[in-house]
């Protein structure tokens, strides 16, 4: 099954914000769909990935192409339902 990516780091107010919605808001419904990519614990991927998706800032939500950056509740639902469906 592909993943939906999930890019975070340190001291990061919005990443922190994202995980804890994922998980407390949508009862980490979608866990077993998103990977967390993490800059410093997975330094090669993450900067391969923001190079390729010309990412500026985290958090960012990837699937294939389609990206989101940021971190507003209905945009990230909007998103894991596009993808995953609703659960």
């Amino acid at each position: 099954m592909e993943k939906a990516i999930i890019l975070t780091k340190d001291n990061c107010p919005n990443c922190q914000n994202l995980k804890m919605f994922l998980k407390m808001a949508l009862r980490d419904q979608y866990k077993d769909h998103l990977k967390e990519v993490h800059q410093t614990q997975h330094a090669d991927e993450f900067n391969q990935l923001i190079k390729q998706h010309n990412i500026m800032s985290t958090p960012a939500l990837i699937y294939q192409q389609d990206v989101i950056r940021g971190f507003e509740p209905q945009p990230v639902v909007n998103f894991l339902v596009k993808h995953f469906g609703k659960k």
